[in-house]
């Protein structure tokens, strides 16, 4: 491949010509409400037939009002993929503020409750599943099924599929983090 150098001073300081300097820029600052650094037990490389195809630890961070309630939360993303192309998106969730308001919200906006036979599991979307859990790294998981369609250049289409409390990965992070009754 091709690419480049760029020859910098040892103040690091980019372009010096005269007074003009063109400095990299600042680190971003740090947010303390993160969700924590997860480990492999947390998310094991293989669960079953599924293989972990990507991560991302700190997908969504996002804040609004439920109910008249303030409610902050921070999501993780992590895409467990099998052989005949069927994908189970595992989403662990951190609540810092408002806890009881989005509980409430699931559990009133879901459309079967207790789903599966499993006690406390929420059927949300048709794909989409979630459970609160007692746990010092998440206070909910959610999962998202779906079958992925390759298509001729060399991506693919997704097909939400009917979420189950059957397939390897869900039973996995159901018995890590069981559901609160």
């Amino acid at each position: 491949g091709s690419g480049f150098i760029i020859k910098v001073s040892s103040d690091c300081k980019l372009g010096a010509s005269g007074d003009y300097i063109i400095s990299p820029p600042p680190l971003p600052p740090r947010d303390s409400n993160l969700p924590p650094t997860t480990t492999d037990a947390n998310f094991p490389k293989e669960i079953g037939d599924f293989t972990l195809k990507s991560k991302n630890a700190n997908d969504k961070s996002d804040c609004g009002v439920l109910d008249g309630k303030n409610v902050c939360v921070q999501m993780a993303r992590y895409e467990y993929v099998s052989s005949d192309n069927l994908a189970v998106h595992v989403l662990p969730i951190k609540i810092s503020s408002g806890k009881e308001a989005y509980l409430n919200y699931v559990k009133n906006h879901s459309s079967e409750k207790d789903f599966g036979g499993v006690s406390g599991a929420y059927l949300v979307e048709i794909n989409q599943l979630y459970w609160f859990t007692e746990n010092k790294d998440y206070n909910a998981i959610g999962t998202q099924e779906y079958r992925y369609i390759p298509q001729p250049d060399g991506g693919h289409n997704t097909e939400k599929l009917n979420a189950t409390t059957t397939n390897s990965v869900t039973r996995w992070f159901l018995k890590q983090y069981p559901p609160i009754k």
